[in-house]
């Protein structure tokens, strides 16, 4: 039998390793959180419940973003596999606006890939990201160059495309310059 992505990675097992997770930081009903955020997934695809994931965290966390990101910074790497993703996705989401939003994608990058979450940072500011993310490809660690490179890309599967790196791909050769011999 054939499992789906979405059941293979957004299922009851996931939604009560989130709760237990989150259980160790905040106070949190485990059953409830389990059995509201499953009830949601047989209607949903893969990134939706990957949403409803997110949507849940928030429910439970400090509404403050700078209060709720060392949990979420904590959390990450416990939750492992595609799965993850909910971590950049909750920073996109509820930290656009946050001066350490970019800086908790560069954390979370290393546990999963934030390559999708970048992109609405982009799209908010793209000269400062972008001059970021410059930066980051001297990084060290090289999920962090990877998020660098694949995050400025002007399309992506699954994501919205940007015109003006289509435009003008030299916009993220800076990038590419740091990164072609990397190993």
């Amino acid at each position: 039998t054939q499992v789906l992505l979405k059941d293979q990675f957004y299922n009851q097992e996931l939604a009560t390793k989130l709760a237990d997770e989150l259980s160790k930081y905040v106070s949190v009903n485990k059953e409830t959180f389990v059995t509201e955020l499953t009830s949601q997934f047989p209607e949903l695809e893969l990134l939706g419940r990957n949403t409803a994931c997110v949507k849940m965290m928030h429910k439970v966390l400090p509404n403050k973003f700078e209060e709720a990101i060392p949990i979420i910074l904590k959390i990450s790497p416990e939750i492992k596999d595609f799965a993850n993703i909910m971590f950049p996705e909750y920073v996109s989401t509820y930290g656009l606006e946050s001066p350490v939003g970019l800086n908790a994608l560069k954390e979370l990058t290393q546990y999963s890939s934030s390559e999708f979450a970048i992109r609405h940072f982009l799209r908010k500011d793209f000269d400062t990201t972008l001059n970021t993310m410059i930066d980051w490809a001297d990084d060290d660690n090289e999920h962090i160059r990877r998020l660098a490179s694949e995050g400025c890309r002007h399309r992506l599967p699954w994501s919205f495309k940007f015109k003006n790196i289509e435009e003008n791909p030299a916009l993220t050769l800076p990038i590419l310059e740091k990164l072609k011999a990397d190993e």
